[in-house]
């Protein structure tokens, strides 16, 4: 059910159901220690399956939803470090969490000029495609809230050759996050995840 969470060694799952899914196939939301995961679509749901079996204790707050998934986690890490660092994802099953978020007055209440925007994946297709897992971000969520250009950090999908698109992207990664491309990946404060 919606808000269900579970405990899973020092993990926590939050299942969060989206609107026009069946049980069981919304979104899940694990927390541990400093950083939040948000996991959405079936596969997904065999994962959330096994927790359940662990036999976790389970609560129910139905308005945790959009609030858990980024506000919070946001203004923490703002105040800790200066800034907020997002992945998205692509394809269908964020949208409406996009639009949501683009609509919703209570994000009026964050800093938007701390986020840093990056995404998971990009299709091969220029930022203007209808398939363009940025393009899709930049019109239905990013261009609402006034995000500016230098906090957008988006996968070169034009490209003609997808090996220069990654190594451009592990290029910006390295600069923003301060890590050498050779070491340890970059520590995202949120990481969407769209199946």
């Amino acid at each position: 059910e919606d808000g269900d969470v579970r405990q899973v060694s020092r993990l926590t799952v939050r299942f969060l159901a989206t609107p026009g899914h069946c049980a069981g196939h919304g979104s899940y939301l694990v927390t541990g220690g400093e950083r939040a995961y948000l996991f959405a679509g079936d596969a997904v749901f065999a994962a959330f399956q096994a927790a359940r079996a662990a036999g976790a204790k389970i609560s129910f707050d139905p308005n945790l939803r959009l609030k858990l998934w980024a506000l919070e986690p946001a203004r923490a890490a703002i105040a800790e470090r200066g800034r907020f660092c997002v992945a998205l994802s692509g394809g269908s099953t964020p949208r409406r969490m996009y639009e949501i978020l683009a609509e919703s007055p209570r994000w009026a209440q964050l800093d938007w000029r701390r986020v840093e925007f990056f995404w998971g994946d990009e299709r091969a297709v220029g930022p203007e495609h209808p398939e363009s897992n940025y393009g899709v971000a930049a019109s239905v969520l990013l261009g609402k809230l006034g995000v500016m250009p230098d906090r957008i950090h988006r996968i070169q999908g034009e490209l003609a050759d997808p090996e220069q698109a990654a190594a451009r992207y592990q290029d910006e990664l390295s600069r923003v996050f301060a890590v050498s491309e050779d070491g340890l990946p970059p520590i995202f404060d949120l990481i969407f995840l769209g199946m």
